[in-house]
């Protein structure tokens, strides 16, 4: 088994929250052939990262804010577009419940 070590790590990178609980990235997603990468967790945010040189480094670039759990994100082919799976629930189990929203896709555009 090959154990590889992380090319960028960002430390306690959470948004205050009302909950106790720690929020875990549960989707990443990056567009292809930029520096451009996209994550999400329990937090109600989606995250956009720009990678540095040689991918050693992230540099946050905004938050985008949604209601519930983000269990999928993908880009569009284009690149114009990010595509966000939005649950009540984590998709790995039912820890946690967030009543307030509703399963679905978010639509992002996103500009040039």
């Amino acid at each position: 088994v090959m154990k590889k070590k992380p090319q960028a790590l960002v430390k306690h990178h959470m948004i205050p929250s009302s909950s106790s609980c720690d929020h875990w990235v549960t989707s990443v997603t990056t567009l292809p052939f930029t520096d451009l990468l996209a994550s999400g967790s329990s937090d109600g945010f989606i995250n956009l990262w720009k990678c540095g040189d040689s991918f050693r480094s992230l540099e946050h670039l905004c938050s985008i804010p949604v209601c519930g759990f983000v269990n999928c994100l993908s880009f569009s082919k284009k690149g114009n577009i990010l595509i966000a799976g939005i649950g009540q629930e984590h998709k790995s189990g039912r820890w946690w419940k967030n009543k307030d929203c509703k399963n679905g896709i978010i639509l992002i555009p996103l500009s040039s």
